[in-house]
């Protein structure tokens, strides 16, 4: 064997550590890892309540470090984890589309093209957004001058068997909606005749696309500064600054959201419904009665019951 020289050998060495300093700053954990001056407020289902700084968020829960040792949480206790000061964008300028999708989700932001069997949507947080038609449930085009609260979509319905897109003088173009472009819609009529609803006509467009049961599995919501409302049903991760989910409506579409762009995290399941989303006329009650006076109900009705929209002034 022939020795090798001591400044070889300590270069060895000192390659090595750097190698596995390296590989363990950029392992698993650290791909969960959070911004350090993120200020949190996370709440879980038995009441208790954490305060400080989020320090990681991953599959199997997440970490917030306050005035004394981290704290971790399970995401299956995880009721609800607001930023404390989340970074407001301005407000989205010139008409704007709102989409509905069929888990639930809301999104908004001006029209960015065409995609395949679906559009692109520029939001405020998130950036460009793909939607597919068979996720899609309604399109409403928001005008810049349209007052809060504003919502074709009640004034407009749809119609059973076709796709309806509706002009802003409230005439209805029924069919197949076969492609969007940048002039505007694109649908299939009688006879096969195609027929166009230019984006500065329209009102409220309908898709024959029924919404998504509610089902048995935890739903994780997530809600964005600007007002967006996005749905999972797998549970959120960071990756750097970012927040990365899959929405429930079509789980191939990657959504990635800075942090500092969230308003609030939270998980429900059962027979949740927004109450914006009801009939006017509609009455209901929470299963549970007496929840004040029963830890047990607490938890039953946080997790089953229905709660009013969480939006700003109370619209969707």
């Amino acid at each position: 064997m022939i020795p090798l020289p001591v400044s070889i050998v300590r270069q060895g060495f000192l390659l090595g550590l750097a190698v596995l300093i390296a590989l363990a700053g950029f392992g698993p954990r650290s791909v969960y890892a959070a911004p350090d001056d993120v200020l949190v407020s996370v709440q879980t289902h038995d009441g208790t309540t954490v305060d400080g700084r989020l320090s990681a968020l991953g599959p199997d829960g997440l970490t917030v470090r306050g005035s004394g040792a981290a704290k971790a949480v399970a995401l299956n206790r995880l009721f609800r984890l607001e930023v404390r000061e989340p970074d407001v964008p301005p407000p989205l300028g010139g008409s704007t589309l709102r989409a509905h999708l069929i888990g639930g989700e809301r999104v908004r932001g001006h029209f960015a093209g065409p995609a395949e069997d679906g559009l692109v949507i520029e939001t405020a947080d998130a950036g460009k957004v793909r939607i597919r038609f068979d996720a899609l449930q309604s399109l409403a085009a928001i005008p810049a001058e349209a007052p809060p609260g504003y919502e074709p979509e009640a004034r407009y319905p749809p119609t059973t068997g076709d796709d309806v897109a509706y002009r802003r003088s409230g005439d209805a173009t029924s069919g197949l909606l076969l492609r969007v472009e940048d002039a505007g819609l694109v649908l299939e009529g009688t006879r096969g005749r195609e027929r166009r609803v230019p984006w500065d006509d329209l009102a409220v467009l309908h898709l024959e696309n029924d919404p998504l049961p509610p089902g048995a599995e935890a739903l994780f919501e997530v809600e964005t500064a600007s007002g967006d409302r996005l749905l999972s049903a797998k549970a959120p991760r960071l990756d750097g600054e970012k927040l990365v989910l899959y929405l429930r409506s079509d789980r191939d579409t990657r959504i990635e959201l800075p942090l500092r762009r969230v308003l609030r995290i939270g998980t429900f399941g059962g027979a949740f419904v927004f109450a914006s989303d009801l009939p006017f006329t509609s009455t209901f009650e929470t299963p549970y009665t007496g929840a004040d006076d029963d830890p047990t109900g607490v938890l039953l009705e946080s997790w089953y019951g229905a709660r009013v929209d969480r939006r700003p002034a109370g619209f969707p």
